[in-house]
């Protein structure tokens, strides 16, 4: 049995922003671990209309804020899990949380 001795992950920030369409879109996060260990990142998309993302691997990503119809903002929903291991599907020690977005007309 493995036990982890290192110290619990804290994620804070990921406040929710505001860009609008067109735009270049930036969400982040401030993760903190041990004092000496590296993190892993890990960004994906859980909702809204695809987009690319860059930096997926580092605490903070880009995008282009999509392009919107009518007068009504749209949620986009990324959700970044931090780790002191790389981020795989075996990985189970991994922190999660969400970054929601608006792309704004």
């Amino acid at each position: 049995m493995y036990v982890n001795t290192l110290s619990p992950i804290t994620i804070t920030g990921g406040a929710s922003a505001s860009f609008k369409a067109g735009s270049l879109g930036l969400a982040s996060i401030n993760a903190t671990g041990q004092s000496g260990y590296s993190l892993y990142f890990s960004w994906t998309q859980v909702s809204g209309p695809q987009v690319t993302i860059g930096g997926a691997n580092r605490n903070a990503i880009s995008f282009v804020a999509p392009s919107v119809t009518g007068t009504e903002s749209v949620p986009l929903l990324f959700r970044v899990g931090v780790s002191y291991a790389p981020i795989t599907a075996g990985n189970t020690n991994v922190v999660f949380t969400d970054v929601l977005v608006a792309v704004t007309p």
